[in-house]
């Protein structure tokens, strides 16, 4: 190298002093385009300092993130049967055909805000005490339009008054006046009580007590 072209190109500067200015240019910026594209270069080339700063500043410039949202408070079995209630009802009254007025556990499910998997289980107690509710008050035993996907009937713990046969009770749940009574508050619900011997069609969870 000839000593005129030593004097003629600029000398290069340390390392440690263009990352020191890289940083206080990344710290200035407000382009996260620009930002984003320092950050990608710099850990092609195994810059983490500058690669760690340039992401530090998208962070900043895109603010606080907002705190997660409050987990949906779970709802009680009368809650449940409460906010079922208005979905059966409501099923009831648009349809004079005890097929149409079906809906399946999951749909139920979903309709009230809980998920489908496990809908059955997650929503039995609350049938349970809808069908209670109907048996005690005399009213057509309206839990009978949830039915199982697969065989599209209502389970062997459906609660009925004895003698009834689910496709019956749907009968008369279609054919019922149900704007005509008023919709039960969550604390009207009541859990079934134990049952007695009685060769209902029911489970013994969900048997309504016989007449004293």
């Amino acid at each position: 190298m000839s000593p005129m072209n030593s004097i003629m190109r600029p000398a290069r500067a340390p390392a440690q002093s263009q990352t020191n200015r890289l940083l206080d240019v990344i710290s200035r910026s407000s382009d996260a385009m620009w930002l984003a594209t320092c950050r990608d270069h710099n850990r092609n080339i195994r810059n983490e300092t500058v690669a760690q700063a340039a992401i530090a500043r998208l962070v900043e410039l895109a603010g606080p993130r907002p705190a997660p949202a409050a987990a949906a408070p779970r709802m009680s079995a009368a809650e449940q049967a409460h906010a079922i209630w208005a979905v059966l009802t409501k099923r009831a009254t648009e349809t004079a055909s005890a097929t149409v007025a079906k809906i399946t556990y999951g749909d139920l499910a979903l309709a009230i805000g809980c998920a489908q998997q496990g809908a059955a289980r997650t929503i039995k107690p609350a049938l349970g005490l809808i069908g209670t509710y109907c048996v005690k008050h005399n009213l057509p035993a309206l839990n009978t339009l949830a039915v199982d996907k697969a065989s599209m009937e209502a389970a062997d713990w459906a609660v009925m008054a004895e003698g009834a046969t689910p496709r019956t009770e749907r009968e008369r749940v279609v054919a019922f006046d149900w704007p005509a009574v008023a919709p039960p508050e969550p604390g009207a619900f009541q859990a079934p009580k134990a049952p007695r011997a009685s060769g209902k069609l029911v489970s013994p969870q969900y048997a309504v007590p016989a007449a004293p």
